[in-house]
Parts: C-alpha cells; structure tokens; sequence
C-alpha cells in the first residue's frame, strides 16, 4: 500500500508509522497469544492429558502385577515409559492365553490333552460350558467323529484298579499312578503321542481318524500289554497297573 501525505511534515509521517506498526504489532501479538492459549488448551485435553492418564494406569497396572520395571523413570519420558508397559502388557496378554488354554484343553494331573481337547479336534469347537459338553450349532455339524475315514478308530484304556489303589496307599498314590501310566506310553508309544487323550478318572483315550495300516490297532495293544505287564516302584510302593482296553472302528461300529 502506497501512502501519500499532503500537508504533513516529515516528523509527523515517521510519528503516524511508528504508530501504525506499535497498533499492528501489538493486535497480531494478541492473535499470537490467543491462537497459543486456545492450541495450548486443545492439546492439553486431547492429548497431554489422556497420556497422563494412560501413564498412571499403565504404572497401576504393573504395580499391581509386581513387575519389576527396568525402565528408568528418571528420564521422565511417558511416551517411553507408555511403550515399555504396553510390550510388558502384551507378554501379559500371551501369557495368560497360554494358560487359559492350558486349563481349558489340557489335563493338569498328565498335562495330556483332555476331553474338551477331543471335542475340539474332532467334533464341534463351541462347546465347553462349567465341565460339561454342548453344541451350541446344529446337531449334524457337532457329531463327534463324522470325519473319520475307513478304519478311524478310539481306543479307550481303563488304567488299573484305581480305586483299590486310592483306598488303600491314599489319593496322591493314585494320582502317580495315572501320571505313570501315561508318561510310560508317551514314552514307549511316541507314535501315538498326538491322539493320546485322558478322558477323566482313570481313563485314558486314543483317537485316530484314519489308520495308517492295518496292523496299527494290534501293535497299540501289544505295545500296551508290555508296558502294564510288569509292576512298577511308585514312591516305594510295588503296584501293578493292570489295563482294560476297549476298542471302536469306524465307520462299522457308528460315527459318533
């Protein structure tokens, strides 16, 4: 902008700029404040803010926890520290996964896999309710077995005489009894270790869907019958684990 003044002298001129810029500095020094305050305020609530709070939860969360914390809190840097306690929350996470589905599908006397396993592999998989089995599909799409091929079979082993064992050398006996019994054919049977199930009590389970030949289910029963033919030592304790094996083919013998 171009200004001509007439009838001014030049000491007036200078003194009306001077003036003109004191008017334009201080209104855009206001603007500059304003937009500061209002910038200030916004990243204040969106984001100081909730970090402080995700911060202090986080920390909480650890705390309660007992993790030890290797992070130096010194550097006072709550992105850092918010990095940090999210990895330890995510090994949290995996870790409690792991055992949730430790609990859910593997027995904790033998850590075999369990009956909900079993259901899970070869039959519907939303099923497992307070202990007990159920479908919530349809009938047809959870029929336990309806995949097996010719000569699928089960193999249900009845382990030794559990109760005489549990009322007379006590519970925990017992309890090694069965641990024995499936770590002996995990042990002399590694090709049946990923169909071996316990089934609950003193049963144990093996499922296969397709036979490998035709001669598999006669070595399982001989392989069985020389493990449990001797007595073993448990806890000082000479026992006998005589077995009951019962036997199913599919699809001859049904389909569920």
């Amino acid at each position: 902008i171009g200004v001509v003044f007439a009838g001014k002298s030049l000491a007036e001129v200078l003194k009306l700029r001077s003036n003109d810029i004191i008017s334009v500095f201080l209104f855009s020094l206001f603007i500059l404040i304003l937009a500061f305050f209002i910038s200030y305020k916004w990243f204040d609530n969106k984001i100081i803010i909730p970090v402080i709070k995700v911060y202090n939860s986080l920390s909480k969360l650890l705390k309660s926890k007992n993790i030890v914390q290797d992070f130096n809190k010194n550097e006072n840097d709550e992105i850092k520290f918010i990095a940090y306690s999210t990895d330890k929350i995510v090994d949290l996470i995996v870790d409690y996964d792991n055992k949730l589905e430790k609990a859910v599908y593997y027995d904790s006397l033998t850590t075999l896999p369990n009956k909900a396993a079993l259901y899970k592999t070869n039959g519907c998989t939303r099923y497992f309710y307070k202990g007990y089995i159920h479908c919530s599909s349809n009938e047809k799409e959870c029929a336990l077995f309806d995949t097996f091929e010719e000569n699928g079979y089960i193999i249900i082993i009845n382990i030794g005489d559990m109760k005489i064992i549990n009322e007379t050398l006590g519970h925990s006996i017992g309890d090694l009894v069965l641990q024995k019994s499936s770590s002996l054919i995990l042990e002399n049977m590694p090709y049946i270790s990923k169909y071996l199930y316990r089934l609950g009590g003193d049963e144990l389970l093996i499922c296969k869907k397709k036979a490998e030949s035709y001669n598999e289910i006669e070595k399982i029963i001989s392989d069985i019958e020389n493990i449990f033919s001797a007595p073993y030592t448990i806890n000082n304790n000479i026992i006998s684990i005589p077995s009951k094996i019962g036997i199913a083919l599919a699809p001859t013998d049904g389909s569920n």
